[in-house]
């Protein structure tokens, strides 16, 4: 019951309309969470538990976008048209920087450092 009186009051106050809208919800472009398959079966064979709660979803398949991933992304996007010839809207949701290894574990995993993503 909290969590559905939460959720109302949290859109509550957003933009009504009848029109039919696709939201695609997609946050935390430029993350370092899972950079390849190959880091997430050392972290396997090493005995980490990727599955437990809700990391199973996110440690399967989110990773750093490419350029061609963006690229395939947007002619997708340039493909599709609304009633009114307009393109979809998308807006990347990006974090800002992302933890510097290096710099972390020189410091003996002490200290937090982080570099920019665009990095």
């Amino acid at each position: 019951m909290k969590k559905a009186i939460q959720s109302y009051l949290k859109n509550a106050f957003g933009k009504s309309t009848k029109e039919k809208i696709v939201v695609i919800e997609s946050d935390d472009w430029g993350s370092i969470r899972m950079p390849s398959l190959n880091a997430r079966e050392r972290l396997l064979n090493k005995g980490v538990d990727l599955t437990a709660g809700d990391s199973n979803r996110y440690n399967q398949t989110d990773t750093l976008a490419s350029v061609s991933d963006l690229e395939m992304l947007f002619e997708v996007l340039e493909s599709v048209k609304d009633k009114d010839g307009a393109n979809p809207i998308f807006t990347a949701m990006s974090l800002t920087a992302n933890p510097d290894f290096e710099r972390i574990r020189e410091s003996d995993f002490q200290e937090y450092h982080y570099e920019p993503f665009t990095k």
